[in-house]
Formats: C-alpha cells, structure tokens, sequence
C-alpha cells in the first residue's frame, strides 16, 4: 500500500489523465460531467467549481430548494396513491 501511495504523490500529475471516450463524454454526458474530463486545464477549473459549490456553507443555501422539491415530490406521491385503481 506504502508503495502505491508513493507512485501517486510522485507521478499524480502524470497519471491523472483519462483515456478520450467519445461515447461517454460526447454523447451521453454531453462533454460537460467532470468524471469524463481528461486531466488539464478545463478539468481543473471543473473540479474547482465543483469543490466551492459542494462545501458545507454552499450546500446550507440549498436547503430551501431541497424542502421545496420535497414538497412537490410528497404532493405528486400522495396524487399518484389516489390515482391507483382499486382491487
């Protein structure tokens, strides 16, 4: 495991780059997800914005939003239980 650890902190740079899928990244994930970016410069700025958005003060903003999108969910559950036809 010890030897593992060096080879990343060593040659992290050089092994953090992914191979191009073009299936993945162009056609499903719309070349925008960061799991399908390659190692560089737009990788970095991703990771960047994901981190701040994703930080626990950020993610107390999205409380509101979460409970109202509960709300609507528990709504649409409660119409479709009333909707099931009887046995």
């Amino acid at each position: 495991m010890e030897a593992a650890t060096e080879i990343m902190e060593k040659d992290g740079a050089s092994n953090i780059d992914r191979s191009r899928n073009i299936i993945a990244t162009e056609l499903l994930a719309n070349a925008g997800r960061i799991i399908m970016e390659s190692g560089g410069d737009r990788f970095r700025k991703m990771r960047r914005a994901v981190f701040t958005a994703l930080q626990p003060k950020a993610s107390e903003s999205y409380q509101p939003l979460q409970i109202a999108n509960a709300r609507i969910l528990m709504l649409k559950l409660l119409q479709a239980m009333t909707d099931l036809p009887t046995i």
